[in-house]
């Protein structure tokens, strides 16, 4: 065994496992690697890792990252048991599936900072990332890890140590959002590596531009739920105004935080709390992220129009509470302030946000917080569209209000070997039994175009009926 393959073997702790209701075969384990990967030395971190186990073992693993940057392993179980992305439940005939804790998140060094206490909703309606609890956490987090070794280049370099232990010639990605981010820099780290890749709601390096992409996309994703309730016989029934509505709501913030009522999780008491623009911008967006979240949109904002505040206040609540769940701040804002931020943000771009109803005020708060972050941005190689001669099979949806499709279409220039499909009416995630055929044919084929029909799922995502009642079931 060469001495580097034998290093890594030293450092892979791994036991059986199950996951899910119904008990998958799986393998659970660490990886221990340098913090600085450059440097080979001091402090190290354990990489955890879920590898579900094939019936049938062909050698081929299938690599899968559903986005943030946040855990992957919470998903596991249910990933397990088939209750979403169904291609892998019917690949694991033949396909081991590895899911990964990037460091800083989940097991992985989790670098945690709770932006979002609940028993002061207050801060957290006022901030998305308040400064006071963020500049506290920032401190506490430098003394257990260096801040700026938490990215995207380290994790996939950590991804590719884990391949080469785990004994796997080549990766095959099932990622979305930000795990497209992460696939196309290993595919440009890693060729040798890589042999397919399926991607929903794709963001690739050197073409994404966070302020303008979120402002513009959420705009298209607006206007296009409001054109679908003006078209719908229940939503222009019950919310005829709806999209004037929504922007008489968003004004009332123009002149400063909005009185909204919420019922605090701690206290179990109705309280008013003042809502920023920045705040509802973000969570507005999160709500049109996918059809259930958009279908509740036009009700939401018919009773906050109308002097009913206690359904946005929940929606905010509910969405902030649920992201800060999902995805650690801490390592969030040191991925992101050094990849996304630093490019994209110019007095130009801010300019064209504003045109925009989501506008740049999200923007601007998470360059006040990667102030107080402050870990180096990525050196400038980082920031150039991603080049590579790999098959890769990439969904977008339409109304896509994170990853909007033409940042899809335009890295389809820098790429050899890939097709784009666009599923009309479908948010970020454009997850169909359709989408789902299609991506396990192609995994199977190996990368191959034959009886890839890229018409076939485009009109196939069915909305979620528009709600008239609350609260959510």
């Amino acid at each position: 065994m060469p001495l580097f393959a034998a290093l890594l073997a030293s450092a892979l702790h791994t036991r059986p496992c199950t996951q899910g209701k119904t008990k998958v075969p799986a393998t659970c384990g660490t990886l221990r690697v340098y913090e600085n990967r450059a440097a080979q030395s001091g402090r190290t971190i354990g990489i955890h890792f879920i590898l579900l186990k094939a019936k049938h073992p062909s050698g081929h693993v299938i690599y899968v990252n559903l986005g943030g940057p946040a855990s992957e392993l919470q998903d596991v179980p249910f990933i397990a048991d088939g209750d979403f992305l169904k291609e892998l439940a019917a690949l694991r005939d033949r396909y081991d599936e590895l899911f990964v804790d990037e460091r800083g998140f989940g097991e992985s060094h989790r670098i945690g900072c709770d932006l979002a206490p609940p028993a002061q909703p207050q801060v957290y309606f006022a901030q998305l990332w308040p400064s006071k609890i963020l500049a506290a956490c920032r401190a506490k987090s430098a003394r257990i890890a260096d801040l700026a070794q938490y990215n995207t280049t380290s994790a996939i370099g950590d991804l590719d140590d884990l391949r080469a232990a785990l004994g796997y010639d080549k990766l095959i990605f099932d990622v979305g959002s930000y795990g497209t981010f992460t696939a196309f820099l290993y595919m440009r780290a890693y060729p040798q590596h890589v042999e397919s890749a399926v991607m929903m709601g794709v963001a690739p390096p050197g073409i994404m531009n966070l302020s303008r992409e979120f402002a513009k996309g959420s705009q298209v994703a607006l206007d296009r739920l409001a054109a679908s309730c003006a078209r719908d016989a229940v939503c222009s029934k019950k919310f005829p105004d709806f999209e004037a509505h929504f922007y008489a709501v968003l004004h009332r913030m123009d002149r400063g935080p909005m009185p909204v009522r919420m019922k605090n999780d701690v206290t179990k008491k109705v309280q008013t709390v003042l809502l920023s623009r920045e705040v509802f911008a973000d969570n507005m967006r999160h709500m049109l992220y996918d059809p259930e979240g958009s279908s509740y949109l036009p009700y939401v904002i018919d009773h906050a129009y109308h002097g009913d505040t206690l359904p946005l206040g929940q929606i905010v609540d509910w969405e902030t509470q649920a992201f800060a769940s999902l995805v650690d701040a801490g390592a969030y804002l040191s991925y992101t302030c050094a990849e996304l931020m630093p490019s994209g943000n110019s007095p130009a771009d801010l300019a064209q946000a504003r045109k925009t109803w989501f506008g740049d005020d999200r923007a601007r708060a998470q360059l006040a917080a990667c102030k107080i972050w402050n870990v180096p941005a990525m050196p400038a190689a980082f920031f150039e569209p991603v080049r590579s001669g790999a098959p890769i099979l990439m969904f977008s949806g339409t109304n896509d209000p994170a990853a909007p499709a033409y940042d899809a279409t335009q890295e389809l220039g820098y790429l050899w070997d890939a097709r784009q499909m666009l599923i009309e009416n479908a948010p970020h995630d454009a997850e169909s039994p359709c989408t789902d055929r299609t991506a396990e044919k192609f995994i199977r084929s190996g990368g191959s175009w034959k009886g890839i029909d890229l018409d076939a799922c485009t009109a196939n995502f069915a909305r979620t009926p528009f709600a008239t009642t609350w609260p959510p079931q």
